[in-house]
């Protein structure tokens, strides 16, 4: 028994040190804070959290508040930095005006404005109209000044026929160039243009995007053990704390296994309530432990073997490209492999 406490107190050492706050807990605490008026609170709770996370829409969330934070103290200039960094992170965030004063929504809208990037656009074929958003931008090439954000470039033919588009991320004083649109047909090349693609490297970004992907067992397992061992130990201390209640409605000075009267009779039976308990969270603990442990290897057999799996789908592929014949354009695609 001595042994199993032993084991628990370095389960729960453990377990304590993993409990320390991570950037979503943190961020959390932040927003709570600057609901009740706790600005200071929150700055610290924010910029902590930003140093926890590399993750761009956490971070873009964390700066967005940090913003709204200096807004609220009236440091209007490093609420601009603040609401710049967010959009660094993600360019299409937003001020919800119905959640946020106008005076912020106006800050950050005209932040977003001050911050605006370039958009060059060249239609493939000269002649050709180049509408941005749904508004005509200019013929065969143009440069615009846009928010950061997403947009959607169009080509069309004089028409108004769309014949080519594409989406495009523009970041912060970003700039972005482009070259989009079909050639017209005598300005096509020659009638077949045979390519060959070919992915050798084992670990390129496919194959290990690939590689990643077939190991998802691996990870819904490993998962699996470590719920299973957290619950192992939660039932070990609370196993623990229900003994140590008990052991002190025993009387004497003695190692509880020692003790054999209860202090009060009348605390009888909270004694056997507490000792059914101890019996049924230690034979949990052990059951859960035994789970997660043959989860764990599991895991590890399934890493290697759905690994293997996916070197063994790696193959040689090859394109080619046909223009279609007749009025407008297109390709036809075959892959073979």
């Amino acid at each position: 028994m001595r042994a199993l406490f032993f084991l628990l107190t370095v389960l729960f050492a453990h377990g304590a040190a993993a409990k320390e706050p991570d950037a979503q807990t943190l961020f959390d605490q932040g927003l709570d804070a600057f609901d009740k008026g706790a600005i200071a609170e929150s700055n610290t709770a924010l910029e902590q959290a930003a140093t926890l996370t590399k993750d761009p829409s956490l971070l873009a969330r964390i700066h967005l508040q940090l913003g709204l934070n200096r807004a609220t103290e009236g440091r209007t200039e490093e609420a601009r930095v603040s609401f710049e960094r967010a959009l660094e992170y993600d360019p299409d965030l937003r001020l919800d005006p119905v959640r946020h004063k106008p005076d912020f929504v106006r800050l950050f809208d005209d932040m977003r404005t001050q911050a605006a990037g370039e958009l060059r656009v060249e239609a493939a074929g000269s002649g050709q109209q180049i509408w941005i958003d749904g508004t005509r931008r200019g013929r065969g090439s143009c440069r615009v000044r846009l928010s950061p954000g997403t947009h959607r470039v169009e080509i069309r033919e004089a028409a108004g026929v769309v014949v080519a588009s594409r989406t495009v991320c523009l970041r912060p004083r970003g700039v972005e160039t482009m070259t989009l649109g079909p050639r017209p047909a005598r300005e096509q090349g020659p009638a077949t243009v045979p390519t060959t693609a070919t992915d050798p490297d084992p670990v390129s970004p496919r194959n290990r995007a690939g590689y990643t992907r077939r190991r998802i067992w691996t990870w819904i397992t490993a998962g699996a053990a470590v719920a299973a061992a957290a619950t192992a130990v939660g039932l070990g201390l609370s196993a623990r704390s229900d003994r140590e209640e008990a052991c002190g409605l025993l009387h004497g000075e003695n190692d509880c296994n020692d003790r054999r009267a209860l202090g009060n009779p009348d605390d009888f039976e909270r004694y056997e309530s507490l000792y059914d308990s101890v019996t049924a969270k230690s034979l949990g603990m052990k059951v859960t432990a035994s789970v997660a442990a043959g989860l764990a290897v599991t895991s590890v057999l399934l890493y290697l073997l759905e690994g293997r799996g996916a070197e063994g789908e790696r193959s040689e592929t090859r394109l080619s490209a046909t223009p279609l014949a007749g009025p407008g354009w297109g390709l036809s695609l075959s892959l073979s492999r």
